[in-house]
């Protein structure tokens, strides 16, 4: 089964003591393999680390953010993404985040799927993401320049040197293609039913969870 990362909305803090209900989470996405840059957006105000809500108990190995103020920097990226093949993506995302029965106090952010097995290693691996989504600016001002660039410049190779075409290595780009960078922003990843629809978690049943070494299932 392919491992991802999911994103919840909630008015309830998680505590670790006692697993969140249906009723309690709406889920608002997820993606396969790495937390997309989109994501990343929507959870970087007020990032702390906190209990799983998918596998319990499990301390401090998911991320929970403030959802108003993370809507609000997503908006104000979005707003100088000029590129015309986003626009009715980012109008879609716009309408889904900001309808009124999703206005939840809190996003959650599940990435024991995706990172590596053993409790130890899940949480110093959630560290290190709590620390990177405070520090977003320069990950999001580079994307935005690559988005700007026209698809011919991203076509543009660089040639190789002498020894690389003994070696007969190929000509590789200078940028990455332009549309794998769109595909990886994280825009088809939105879960698409409405607010308040039957089984909000049906969509994101975790795999099987490893066994920590502490005993617990994480």
């Amino acid at each position: 089964m392919e491992k991802r990362c999911y994103l919840f909305g909630s008015d309830q803090l998680p505590d670790g003591l006692q697993p969140l209900g249906r009723d309690q989470l709406q889920e608002i996405g997820s993606w396969p393999g790495e937390v997309p840059l989109l994501f990343k957006i929507l959870c970087s105000v007020d990032t702390r680390l906190c209990p799983s809500v998918l596998f319990h108990p499990c301390q401090d190995q998911a991320l929970l953010a403030d959802f108003a103020q993370g809507l609000a920097e997503l908006k104000r990226f979005l707003q100088k993404i000029r590129h015309p093949q986003l626009q009715s993506d980012i109008r879609q995302t716009l309408e889904l985040l900001q309808q009124p029965d999703w206005q939840y106090r809190y996003l959650v952010l599940e990435t024991s799927e995706i990172f590596s097995h053993g409790a130890k290693t899940k949480v110093w691996q959630n560290m290190q993401l709590c620390q990177q989504l405070r520090q977003l600016a320069g990950e999001m001002t580079l994307t935005l320049q690559q988005l700007q660039l026209p698809q011919s410049w991203h076509n543009q190779v660089k040639k190789p040197g002498l020894l690389a075409r003994l070696l007969g290595v190929p000509a590789r780009p200078w940028q990455p293609d332009q549309q794998q960078l769109i595909r990886s922003l994280g825009f088809s990843g939105w879960t698409t039913h409405k607010a308040g629809g039957p089984n909000k978690l049906d969509a994101a049943t975790p795999s099987q969870p490893d066994l920590a070494g502490s005993g617990q299932l994480c």
